[in-house]
């Protein structure tokens, strides 16, 4: 029999339905359109950034020929890692109009020959630019090349003054060595007395200059010079091994006096060597061929290991950085430099940093095309802009003074000078500052209370290095309300000379200082100098930035100021000895624990006070001097402890998150209670944000912890209008799409939530 099939089930249509838009219901449909419409206008945005979006612009290619082979390699891949360093920065902000900044490094391993070639193909290339060479005679071979192809160039280390003298596109930031023969001359005779001199100098263009130098002025002075022995370029280690052994002779049956070395590091300690280990030990004086880091040279020989200093006591040299006596600015770069590279800065990194540094303000302030066919206009307009920084009114600001070029095209600058001692070198206790307007002093008086010298045409302050310490006992209390701390440390000064130099300021909070020079805990007298040293306990004023708060980091300044004498008159550096400096930890271990604070780092650095005014001077009225006050900073980085913070004060605004949240969940018969719990959940949430902000100092910006606040806002405001929006479609008969509105707006709300996390997550963790 055979079998029936079911009967079908009737279609039933709704009125006004049809079969196709039972099929496609029209929340379906909406969500089609929706979609469409979301992908046209983002591939009609893709086309547009792509169709609008700048070109790649090329790059500005600068030379650095440096030593990367040989016996100087170390120094030059340092000057290199210096020069990457900054145009890494500019790079990072947009480069140069747009354009970033390139390297090419060319290895001239400190060979004239190599230097010459590697000049012509620099010449050749698209390099707007050179920095480099490191060592004179590099210098001299390549800078020929440069003049015949119209090419700048700026070496940060060289310094016989024929490498600029007569070629107008070579241009020096270094210290030329005859102003170092001179102020080593002037230094010997009025700050250590010396009334004799002997020389041992290399017979090429570095050593001959300075010791020309030095003899003109040491006998101009009422010198005597002694004797003196030099080798050629070229010499063998058996006529250098003569050369020192008759020093060594004369020194030791003569009377004492200086001993003046002109010739390069290598050699330097090949001198001091033999001289030390055949018992003669006069006070060395050199160049800055020496180097800051001496010291170092010898740390692996034996006597050296018995006794920090064996072979270094009694040596001063000159150099253009010594970091305990720099500015902040420079021991920021050395932090930086040592984050990056993992090596502290001296005189060849400092100075070839500051040579890209004035590259960078050529190419920004030239007008320069910076385009493929423009190289040799380029070139041109780059060594015009140099020659006009020609006065102090157009110096650029770099880390070891202002930078300005001279008729020779030599950056003038104060020479320092380095004291070696237990194995390091050290601002000296005098140095020589040069006067910047001889009009502004009673000139006549400070030259007879010799308290200034004339060296040629300068007259310098014969200025005293104060070396100063703070060590932190405690810091008890940070007041952001106020922009204040509480701190208790001990301050010491060692110095030479008279007690004016301890009448300092401090930002003390209250009007009354909590530091008296008259009190100090302890007074004696160590090595020839004064040794003052206080307890400070009292509140100190510091500004905060809370941009990231409360996941910010902030620094602590305790700032020291001796409003009464010009940094030409003293200068107060950091006592490394005392200070036990550098320290693996940061120098924090020592600071007992802060409550909602941790300690990240300890800063110490020479300030510097600056004023344009003119005190009432007659003599000043028409000059644009500016007066610079010495002083010393210790910079004490805190780091907030925000999951502490955050579980302690915003532990009610996850609650009011959650409890908004809940109300999507509500029926549409209780949407007055929903719209209420949003609105009271969003004043609440602006009544917690005043308290949060009461906390703080008087900002006029947004902080990290109000974008967040205002996210909570919105998030309030999305539910108030999910609320309105079911509560009209429920009163349009329309139950279906009011669920699926409630149903999306339950997706949203904890989506935007977790998006507002995760941005947070990413920009501060």
């Amino acid at each position: 029999m055979p079998r029936k099939s079911p009967p079908k089930r009737p279609l039933i249509l709704e009125k006004n339905d049809s079969p196709s838009t039972q099929t496609r219901p029209p929340s379906r449909r909406l969500a089609y359109a929706a979609g469409a419409i979301t992908l046209a206008t983002l591939l009609t945005g893709g086309l547009f950034l792509l169709w609008h979006r700048p070109a790649p612009r090329n790059p500005i290619r600068i030379a650095v020929v440096l030593p990367l082979s040989g016996r100087l390699e170390h120094k030059g891949k340092e000057a290199l890692d210096a020069v990457n360093l900054y145009f890494d920065e500019v790079n990072r902000q947009g480069g140069v109009r747009g354009h970033p900044l390139e390297v090419i490094p060319y290895d001239d391993a400190d060979q004239p020959e190599i230097a010459s070639a590697k000049a012509h193909e620099v010449a050749a290339s698209q390099a707007l630019v050179v920095i480099g060479h490191l060592t004179s005679p590099a210098s001299l071979a390549g800078g020929k090349i440069y003049r015949e192809a119209s090419i700048p160039a700026i070496t940060a280390f060289a310094t016989v003054p024929g490498i600029t003298a007569g070629n107008p596109y070579y241009f020096r930031i270094a210290i030329e060595s005859s102003a170092q023969g001179h102020i080593l001359a002037a230094y010997a005779k009025s700050v250590l007395g010396q009334r004799r001199a002997r020389i041992i100098f290399s017979d090429e263009a570095y050593g001959r200059s300075l010791r020309a130098a030095f003899v003109d002025e040491f006998v101009e002075e009422g010198g005597e010079l002694e004797g003196e022995w030099s080798w050629g370029p070229h010499a063998s280690a058996e006529q250098h091994a003569a050369v020192i052994e008759q020093a060594s002779t004369s020194i030791a049956n003569g009377e004492s006096g200086v001993l003046v070395l002109a010739v390069s590091t290598d050699l330097t300690k090949e001198v001091v060597l033999r001289l030390r280990r055949t018992g003669v030990n006069p006070v060395i004086l050199g160049g800055t061929s020496l180097g800051s880091d001496f010291p170092q040279h010898f740390r692996d020989e034996p006597e050296e290991q018995r006794e920090l200093g064996y072979f270094t006591n009694n040596t001063y040299l000159a150099s253009p950085l010594l970091l305990d006596s720099s500015s902040e600015r420079s021991l920021e770069f050395s932090e930086r430099l040592f984050n990056r590279y993992g090596f502290r800065a001296d005189e060849v990194s400092a100075k070839y940093y500051e040579a890209a540094l004035v590259i960078v303000e050529a190419l920004r302030s030239g007008e320069v095309e910076l385009t493929l066919q423009s190289r040799d206009d380029d070139r041109r307009k780059i060594r015009e802009w140099l020659a006009r920084q020609a006065s102090p009114s157009q110096a650029i600001a770099g880390l070891t003074g202002p930078i300005y070029f001279d008729q020779n095209r030599s950056a003038p600058q104060d020479v320092r000078i380095g004291r070696c001692t237990e194995g390091q070198c050290v601002s000296a206790p005098i140095q020589l500052a040069a006067v910047p307007d001889p009009r502004l002093i009673d000139l006549d008086r400070e030259l007879a209370a010799g308290h200034v010298i004339r060296v040629r045409q300068q007259f310098y302050w014969l200025q005293r290095v104060v070396y100063t310490g703070i060590d932190i006992n405690q810091i008890s209390r940070v007041d952001t309300s106020k922009g204040t701390f509480t701190s208790d440390f001990y301050l010491w000064f060692r110095y030479a000379g008279d007690d004016e130099v301890r009448s300092v300021d401090l930002n003390a909070a209250t009007e009354k200082s909590p530091y008296d020079e008259k009190s100090p805990l302890l007074e004696q007298k160590l090595d020839g100098l004064h040794y003052s040293l206080y307890r400070v306990r009292g509140d100190f004023r510091s500004t905060f930035d809370f941009h990231d708060y409360p996941f910010d980091s902030q620094s602590l300044v305790l700032r020291v100021t001796n409003p009464r004498m010009t940094r030409e008159q003293v200068i107060y550096a950091i006592d490394t000895f005392g200070l036990k400096l550098p320290r693996a930890d940061g120098g924090v271990s020592q600071i007992p624990a802060l409550a909602n604070w941790d300690f990240t780092h300890v800063l110490y650095g020479s300030d510097t006070l600056s004023s344009h005014s003119t005190r009432g001077q007659p003599g000043a009225f028409r000059t644009n001097n500016e007066t610079q006050f010495s002083g010393f900073n210790v910079v004490i980085g805190i780091k907030r402890k925000t999951l502490i913070f955050l579980f302690k004060t915003l532990l009610p605004l996850l609650l009011l998150v959650l409890v908004v949240y809940v109300t999507l969940f509500f029926p549409a018969s209780l949407t007055k209670e929903r719209l209420t719990i949003a609105i009271s959940a969003m004043l609440a949430s602006a009544v917690l944000l005043t308290a949060i902000n009461s906390q703080l100092t008087d900002v006029g910006y947004t902080t990290a912890i109000e974008y967040g606040f205002y996210a909570f806002f919105t998030l309030c405001l999305f539910c108030v209008f999910a609320g309105l929006m079911t509560e009209r479609l429920h009163g349009q008969k329309n139950p279906n799409l009011a669920n699926r509105f409630d149903l999306a707006a339950r997706i949203i709300y904890p989506l935007a939530a977790l998006t507002v996390f995760v941005c947070y997550y990413f920009r501060y963790h």
